[in-house]
């Protein structure tokens, strides 16, 4: 517990002596030019092979529905980087029209999720278990129900606040 104490104490005071967010900017102030320059290349390769390997699972996923042959695959990614160079470099109303298309899309397509999967949930049978007083009767959560919705905010909040601190930075007036 006390761990997480001074990972929170540190992040909120490392995050807000900085006018700017990021692993970069904070290990090139903290560690030097160097080290901020390998972990500025380090999240470029990473968001480069996040979006390959997201490319490819979205080519094999259209040649398993469809039915396509997999040597079909780099010709669909061919295709998926060119539409989507093409969104990005139209810019503006055509990037954040699309932009909200496939969001909206997304959101229909986890609704339809959780409906269809509405039937299949058995949270009785998957997730409680016998109370350790009393083992014929079954406990959803350790402390009951209502020991989980005490703690379940200040859990959501903790993280929320963490992340916010990042963004937060970008905002902060350095005042000497």
């Amino acid at each position: 517990m006390i761990t997480i104490f001074l990972l929170t104490y540190y992040y909120q005071e490392t995050t807000s002596a900085l006018p700017f967010a990021g692993a970069f900017g904070l290990t090139r102030c903290a560690l030097g030019f160097l080290p901020g320059f390998l972990v500025g290349c380090a999240e470029s390769l990473e968001y480069i092979i996040y979006v390959a390997t997201s490319c490819l699972s979205l080519c094999f996923m259209i040649c398993s529905f469809s039915g396509l042959d997999v040597s079909w695959v780099p010709f669909l990614a061919l295709m998926f980087y060119l539409s989507a160079l093409i969104i990005h470099c139209s810019g503006g109303v055509v990037f954040w029209g699309f932009s909200n298309f496939m969001a909206f899309v997304s959101l229909i397509i986890i609704i339809i999720y959780c409906l269809g999967g509405i039937r299949y949930c058995d949270f009785k049978a998957n997730a409680s278990s016998a109370s350790v007083d009393d083992p014929s009767t079954e406990i959803w959560f350790i402390g009951g129900f209502s020991a989980f919705l005490h703690v379940f905010p200040l859990t959501a909040w903790w993280y929320v606040g963490v992340e916010s601190l990042g963004f937060a930075c970008e905002y902060t007036i350095y005042i000497q």
